[in-house]
């Protein structure tokens, strides 16, 4: 099961989200009524893999999973789910458009932040973790439903598996990497794309 986010426009033939690729490249050509969502299922009969597009947000995503887990038509339980989505990531770690294995999933809507009137002149940020008292307060504790850690021998396996295919530094690349410092921390990083995998 592919799991992305969002589309900008049509599923195909525009601008492409972060499905559309997924569908062409694919060969996701059938189209399987959803009516519980926001968007209809496409399914490569060939290879069974499924794609849904859940929706931005916690309670779409949420709800969109749920409705797709309970839908008598599919039986998911040996399946794989891939959750492949857009981050922001430090431009000294990788370029616009890489591709990074992640184990760990925060849930970002799980913090506190102050109106940036109000904060601190000495805070960097006013967005800091619950229960922590400032911006990177090393007295952290433990998660509280924050945190999701999928399978790390899955994510390793497939890591291996792609390591020595790395995306090419195309030209251009470095200088939009230019275009974001540490000394100008209000500027958005470049995006990447997170993948994420699932075994149920």
């Amino acid at each position: 099961v592919l799991v992305t986010m969002f589309e900008i426009g049509e599923d195909e033939g525009d601008t492409a989200g972060e499905f559309q690729l997924w569908k062409e490249r694919r060969g996701l050509t059938t189209r399987i009524p959803f009516p519980q969502s926001h968007h209809d299922l496409y399914l490569n009969p060939k290879t069974g893999v499924l794609a849904m597009v859940t929706g931005i947000g916690t309670a779409k995503s949420a709800t969109a999973t749920m409705a797709l887990g309970l839908d008598p038509r599919f039986d998911l339980r040996q399946a794989y789910w891939l959750v492949a989505g857009i981050a922001g990531i430090d431009p000294a770690d990788a370029s616009i458009g890489s591709a990074v294995w992640s184990a760990h999933l925060v849930d970002g809507d799980l913090g506190h932040e102050i109106d940036p009137r109000e904060i601190p002149e000495d805070w960097e940020t006013g967005y800091f973790a619950r229960y922590t008292r400032f911006p990177y307060d090393p007295d952290k504790p433990e998660p509280t439903g924050e945190l999701f850690v999928t399978n790390i021998g899955l994510r390793d396996w497939a890591f291996e598996l792609t390591r020595n295919t790395p995306l090419p530094d195309l030209p251009g690349l470095a200088a939009s990497r230019d275009k974001y410092t540490e000394t100008e921390p209000a500027r958005r990083p470049p995006f990447v794309m997170v993948l994420s995998l699932i075994h149920i």
